[in-house]
């Protein structure tokens, strides 16, 4: 039994981290794919994808979204059947890789950092299922630049289940945190969906 006890905390700190980039959504409001607009000579998705390289065992797309000829070579999964929005993204990829956990990440956040993704995974600790942070005390939770470990998928199974898709919902259970970024890092997201949006720094340029 002490053996048993002693190699869970190694298999969990040795479960793969993988990244997903949700690449599924309709983009209505945006009126184009908001993952190929462009940072200079880069679309947003190819600068996401860039900032996750070397933090994570792989980064996988998410949906169905078309993809730049630079990532054709990126694994991609398709949205689960019966489930709506970003969930939908979430849970293929949870059910794809079950003894891995997830660095969730959408499409239009153009300002994602290498730092905001490190210290997102700093947090990664025994009893910790997922970290959803909020930019302050009293904002919403930001449940698309978070981290789920991989035994957080039962709580998303079962709020799947229930016929509710909001993935933020899991904040209920005293195993999910919502820490505050530090200040420095709370431009990472930063989601962009309107046109009128894209004066910002990373805009469509």
């Amino acid at each position: 039994m002490a053996e048993k006890a002693e190699r869970l905390p190694r298999a969990r700190r040795s479960a793969p981290v993988y990244a997903g980039v949700l690449i599924g959504g309709a983009s209505a409001r945006m009126g184009s794919a908001k993952h190929l607009l462009k940072i200079g000579a880069q679309s947003w998705l190819e600068r996401t994808v860039g900032q996750l390289e070397g933090a994570v065992a792989e980064t996988v797309l998410l949906g169905r979204g078309e993809v730049p000829a630079s990532l054709a070579g990126l694994r991609r999964l398709a949205d689960v059947p019966d489930v709506s929005g970003p969930m939908a993204g979430i849970l293929s990829a949870m059910r794809w890789a079950r003894r891995g956990s997830w660095l969730i990440v959408a499409c239009d956040m153009p300002q994602v950092s290498r730092e905001a993704v490190d210290w997102l995974l700093s947090l990664r600790r025994r009893g910790v299922w997922a970290v959803m942070p909020r930019l302050g005390e009293g904002q919403p939770l930001e449940p698309l630049l978070a981290y789920y470990d991989f035994r957080s998928r039962p709580l998303l199974e079962r709020l799947a289940a229930s016929g509710c898709f909001r993935a933020a919902e899991i904040a209920r259970s005293s195993k999910v945190v919502t820490p505050v970024p530090p200040a420095e890092l709370a431009k990472a997201w930063t989601n962009v969906n309107r046109p009128e949006d894209l004066a910002g720094p990373l805009g469509n340029r």
